[in-house]
Formats: structure tokens, C-alpha cells, sequence
């Protein structure tokens, strides 16, 4: 019986031992284990974390990118609203001043034909003004011709001068237009525009002359005489 206490007692122990050295080995492979774990945990925790970081620069591409686009759209549609709100003011500022330029431009225009009219009309009273002077004139010159004949006469034949001069000087003041002026012109005869008229002072000298030839001729005296 000692021995099989000792035999117990040398089994216990042993199995304290393989007990000690079990949970040696368990706690080397859990340790081991344990490193394995925390190299794969930090891979895994490193592999993920790329990934991750991968996926969220992947994602946040994508999110700039459609925010860009979103920002590019917005910015596309208020530059049409800005260039369609500006254009339209644009043509109502051109449209304001065209008007305003046309309005300036239809009364500067009214202002010059309503000169230039009045510069005519001044023109035509400052012709009828010349040409009713020259006319004057003319006829001023044919009344001299006929009142006091040729210049420097020593005898009432001597005195004699062509009108015609002076007829194509009234001819020329009066113009071509005026019928009157044309018909009074027309009416004098043709001998007395080449040859001219007798004055009046010629016509009373001649008709004094034949007065006195009468008298002498029929014997009556100076102070008339009686029929009985």
C-alpha cells in the first residue's frame, strides 16, 4: 500500500506536471496564436483602412465630381439667365437710344427743311426782289430813251435811237415766263426797235414847225383869226 501511495502520489505529481507543462505549451500557442491574430488583426485593420480610404477617396471623386457638375449646371443656368436678362436689357437700352437718336435726328431733319425752306422762299423774294429792280431798271431805261432820244442830238431827226437794247433788257429782266411782260414786249413794232421813236420834245418841235408853216401858209396871224 506504501507503494501505491507513492505511486499515487509520483502520478499526482506528475500530472501536475504534464498539467504545468499543458498549460505552458496552451499559453506559448496562445500566445503565438495571439501574435498571429494581432499581425492579421493590424493587416486586416491596414487592408481595411486602405480599402476604406480607397472607397472614400473613390466616393468623394464621385461626390466633387457630380458637385462639379451640379456647380457647372447651376453655373450654366444663371450665365443663360444672366446672359438673357442682360441681353434683353441690352436690346432695351439699344431700342431707348435708337429711339431717342431717331427722335433727334427727325427734328434736326425738320429744323433743316424748314431752314432750307425758308432760305428758298428768302431766295425766291431776294430773285423776284432782283428781278423786279432789274426790270425797273429796264424800263427806267427805255422811258429815258424815249424822253431824251440819242445823247448829245443837235437836231429832233438826230435823236432818233434803237430800243431794241432796251427791249432785250426788259426781255431779260422780266423772263421768258411772264406773259405780260412777253405780250407788252411783242407789241412794239419792229421799225421803232431798230430805228427808234421820235422824243417828245422832237414831236412838239415838228409839231410847232408845221404849225408855224400852216400859219404862214394860210396868212393867219399869231393872235388866230376869224372864219367870216
Amino acid at each position: 500500500s506504501f507503494e501505491h501511495d507513492r505511486f499515487k502520489e509520483a502520478l499526482g505529481k506528475q500530472r501536475v506536471e504534464d498539467s504545468k507543462l499543458l498549460d505552458a505549451r496552451i499559453s506559448a500557442e496562445l500566445d503565438k496564436q495571439n501574435q498571429q491574430l494581432e499581425v492579421e488583426y493590424r493587416r486586416k485593420v491596414a487592408q481595411l483602412r486602405e480599402e476604406l480610404e480607397g472607397e472614400l477617396r473613390a466616393q468623394l471623386k464621385r461626390q466633387a465630381a457630380a458637385h462639379s457638375d451640379h456647380i457647372s449646371d447651376v453655373l450654366s443656368v444663371q450665365e443663360k439667365e444672366l446672359e438673357t436678362k442682360w441681353s434683353g436689357r441690352l436690346d432695351d437700352e439699344v431700342h431707348s437710344v435708337k429711339d431717342t437718336y431717331l427722335t433727334a435726328l427727325s427734328k434736326m431733319q425738320g429744323q433743316l427743311d424748314g431752314l432750307k425752306n425758308a432760305m428758298r422762299a428768302r431766295a425766291d423774294v431776294d430773285k423776284a426782289a432782283y428781278a423786279a429792280r432789274e426790270l425797273w431798271l429796264a424800263c427806267d431805261s427805255l422811258r429815258s430813251a424815249l424822253r431824251l432820244g440819242a445823247d448829245q442830238a443837235k437836231s429832233w431827226e438826230e435823236q432818233l435811237k434803237p430800243l431794241r437794247e432796251h427791249v432785250t433788257a426788259i426781255k431779260t429782266a422780266g423772263g421768258e415766263s411772264n406773259p405780260f411782260i412777253q405780250a407788252v414786249v411783242n407789241s412794239i413794232p419792229e421799225e421803232a426797235v431798230e430805228r427808234g421813236v421820235y422824243t417828245e420834245e422832237a414831236i412838239r418841235e415838228r409839231f410847232l414847225k408845221v404849225e408855224r408853216i400852216c400859219k404862214r401858209v394860210s396868212m393867219i396871224g399869231d393872235n388866230g383869226g376869224s372864219l367870216i
